[in-house]
């Protein structure tokens, strides 16, 4: 039988961005080009607007196996972060579900600068504060292990209370008839009631691995005894001292977040609804979980099935380099090291020590070095180092030349140097950044420095080991890349597979688990030990009573006896 869906059949061993490129190339072409046809046929808007959809039936029929519009969902999206290696990702998941014939309304602070077909959005950027950019200071202080999770909790209400209370979001709500809700999974469970105020599924989308202190509200428990927590800086617990820590990680988590996130309730209340259920019990309804994450990377867990893995979603075709920057690494007779500490964070405000210790380090070796800087005028330059505040890091990646990257563990420049097959030298700095540097370690294809203990010294010999160990390291991240990109469906297909599934199967409840219906004890099996227990204990008794009992009567004639006597 023929599958109505092709889009969906696997292709192996093909670059997990290319099997969805002439796709997707041939939809968008199709659209824009059409639509900015009828824009010129046309001057009336209403007979515009029913000939793009008079169009749009034809379209999706011919190229993605559609019988007709009504297969088409109305998707309602919220970023409640303004960061933009999150938004990347969300981004990826929504411009993939518009690709593919579905109209998207987004909620988000990062606004097109043109616009896409079936693409609306509200624009937020100017509501919330941008994690764009951030002084060294700022972040550290806000991002530390024992803050992080307050932080986050604090910008998603904070997200929440903006977009509750502007107008444009709430015409955007009651304007349209959605099928499905789209969220980051953060820190918060406040957007929720978005969902619930629609009647639709929840989908939500991790923008790394799973955060710990979710896994109790979906029913995915995990044992810290053999699976690292968000926070942990090892791929595994291997020893007494790491599961100790991992257990301890694992229970702040969970306790923390129903401290901080205790206000959820109280602002879904405000804005839905004094009879508005609690936050959690919303959340536990979500339908699916998208992860920016693979097994062949972080490790095998025991999730759910509606836990599916989308990582490398982001990734695109690498473009043609600038010429400058090509004969850079081109000229280079050592290699090339490309050098980046992501977007949030600005280079140029981090500590002197830090700062001098990168500049002498760099200074030493004889690769070449590119190094996202945000100020170009940086003093004392060594002649080998090319500085920029911005660089086309999937295509540096993928050049040939390129050696080496050091980079603070973001998720996003993770995948792009696991699909290049390029060794990493990490130096995390916050949130889950440790965790993402030490699976690569894990691996074998990376190497994990401490920025707090971080000299020129430490710098140039790890780099000097990895460089004279290339053969090692890259072997290692080839192996990795290869089974990264060894998956039956491409995450984009992945994502619209599951979107459709979740629609169809109005939230796709089958796929749950059941413990969500169980209370704290039930899932423990405490009433049931205690039950075990009380029985043992009673049998026991009775057992002790019995003996006893015959024991006296037993005794009591030989007593009698000699009482006569």
């Amino acid at each position: 039988m023929p599958n109505k869906k092709s889009r969906f059949l696997p292709v192996f061993s093909v670059r997990i961005y290319e099997r969805d490129l002439k796709q997707s190339a041939i939809l968008q072409f199709n659209i824009q080009s059409v639509s900015g046809l009828f824009d010129i046929l046309t001057c009336n808007s209403n007979i515009r607007s029913a000939m793009n959809r008079a169009f749009w039936c034809l379209l999706l029929a011919v190229t993605s196996g559609r019988p007709d519009c009504g297969d088409a969902a109305q998707i309602l999206a919220l970023m409640p972060l303004a960061a933009k290696s999150h938004w990347n990702v969300v981004d990826a998941v929504l411009q993939t579900l518009v690709a593919g014939g579905h109209n998207v309304t987004a909620v988000t602070p990062f606004p097109k600068k043109k616009s896409i077909a079936n693409y609306t959005e509200v624009d937020v950027s100017r509501l919330v504060p941008s994690g764009v950019s951030v002084s060294w200071d700022k972040v550290m202080g806000e991002c530390s292990v024992a803050n992080n999770l307050p932080y986050l909790s604090g910008r998603h209400r904070l997200m929440c209370k903006t977009v509750y209370e502007h107008d444009e979001f709430w015409r955007a709500v009651d304007s349209n008839k959605y099928d499905l809700f789209i969220t980051e999974l953060l820190a918060s469970s406040c957007d929720a009631y978005i969902s619930y105020y629609l009647k639709v599924p929840r989908i939500v989308i991790a923008s790394s691995h799973v955060h710990t202190w979710y896994h109790h509200t979906f029913g995915s428990h995990m044992n810290p005894a053999h699976v690292s927590t968000y926070h942990a800086p090892f791929a595994v617990p291997g020893n007494f001292v790491q599961r100790m820590a991992n257990a301890y990680d694992y229970l702040y988590s969970h306790v923390v977040f129903r401290w901080v996130d205790r206000e959820a309730t109280a602002i879904g209340r405000k804005y839905f609804g004094a009879d508005a259920p609690d936050a959690d019990t919303l959340m536990r309804d979500t339908s699916l979980v998208f992860v920016n994450g693979h097994r062949t990377v972080d490790l095998a867990k025991p999730l759910l099935p509606n836990f599916v893995d989308i990582g490398g979603i982001h990734l695109t075709r690498p473009e043609p380099l600038p010429r400058d920057i090509e004969q850079f690494i081109d000229g280079s007779p050592n290699g090339v090291i490309y050098f980046t500490f992501g977007s949030t964070m600005k280079m140029e405000t981090a500590p002197e020590r830090l700062q001098n210790a990168f500049v002498e380090a760099l200074r030493e070796i004889p690769q070449r070095v590119l190094w996202k800087y945000e100020n170009p005028n940086l003093s004392n330059l060594p002649k080998n180092v090319l500085v920029n505040k911005w660089f086309p890091q999937r295509s540096i990646l993928e050049h040939k030349n390129v050696k080496l990257f050091i980079s603070h563990g973001g998720m996003s420049g993770i995948y792009e140097a696991i699909d290049s097959g390029v060794p990493i030298l990490g130096i995390p700095l916050f949130f889950d950044q440790f965790h993402n540097i030490a699976n690569i370690v894990h691996w074998g294809s990376g190497v994990m420095l401490d920025h707090e203990t971080l000299t020129k010294d430490i710098l140039v010999n790890a780099i000097r080991e990895m460089i004279a160990n290339y053969d090692k390291y890259k072997l290692n991240a080839m192996e990795l890349s290869k089974r990264f990109q060894d998956r039956p469906k491409t995450p984009k297909e992945e994502v619209l597979y599951w979107t459709e599934y979740v629609i169809k199967h109005k939230g796709a409840p089958h796929l749950k688990s059941a413990a969500l219906n169980l209370s704290w004890y039930q899932y423990l099996l405490i009433d049931v030990l205690m039950t075990t227990v009380s029985i043992l204990l009673i049998c026991s008794c009775v057992i002790f009573m019995t003996i006893r009992y015959l024991a006296k009567q037993i005794c009591s004639p030989s007593k009698s006896k000699k009482k006569l006597n």
